[in-house]
């Protein structure tokens, strides 16, 4: 399936990285979605089916309670967290995983490593890892 296939929502409550990770993913040929906050997420996931939310994890309605909504009612949806924690590490990685999402890109994300994950994530294969990450 190629990436205009794809359809994909960005959420995050700061416009410009918003409108960023669009345009990145929009040149590559993803179809893509905005939301401001985690209820803006599961609204559109209401309206329509998306392949993948982008999804960053301090907003209102966080990502972790967007992303227990997301998996509850759409699990077929994936997801990748976006965010600009601070004390990356593979403890956290491994949280967030075990929340459910496919995959951690921490902020400000690397754009070759974002879009090989997004692309690994959306093929159903396993993510590359982080080149910056700690353990």
């Amino acid at each position: 399936m190629s990436p205009s296939t794809k359809k994909i929502i960005v959420a995050d409550d700061e416009p410009d990285i918003r409108k960023m990770v669009c345009e990145c993913l929009a040149e590559v040929g993803y179809v893509t979605a905005e939301a401001r906050d985690g209820a803006e997420v599961l609204k559109l996931l209401a309206k329509e089916h998306y392949d993948l939310v982008v999804l960053d994890i301090f907003m209102p309605v966080n990502g972790l309670q967007a992303l227990e909504g997301i998996k509850a009612n759409h699990p077929a949806t994936k997801v990748v967290i976006l965010s600009a924690i601070t004390q990356y590490s593979a403890n956290f990685n491994d949280a967030v995983i075990g929340q459910n999402a496919e995959a951690f890109v921490p902020k400000p994300p690397k754009l070759d490593f974002f879009l090989d994950t997004i692309g690994a994530v959306l093929e159903g294969r396993e993510p590359p890892p982080n080149p910056d990450q700690k353990n």
